[in-house]
């Protein structure tokens, strides 16, 4: 499993329940789908009032998307 997942509050606050294929076609590549289609993943799940972590204003949040800050990659060691 994906360690940005493993490392989400979703998949913590889920016990284990959380699986990759709750947000991902496992037959599809993640590149075959933009920002506003995870969103509409997370947003099957949490109100965008709940975000935990709000931006400026609501169109910086709308143009970076839930995963840009909720599953961001990890830096290069």
């Amino acid at each position: 499993m994906g360690a940005r997942l493993l490392q989400s509050r979703c998949y913590t606050a889920s016990n284990g329940r959380l699986t990759c294929i709750h947000c991902h076609d496992p037959h599809r590549p993640t590149t075959d789908f933009n920002a506003a289609h995870y969103d509409a993943q997370c947003l099957a799940c949490h109100q965008p009032q709940s975000c935990n972590r709000p931006l400026a204003d609501e169109r910086e949040r709308s143009a970076s998307g839930c995963v840009s800050c909720h599953m961001q990659k990890a830096a290069d060691a």
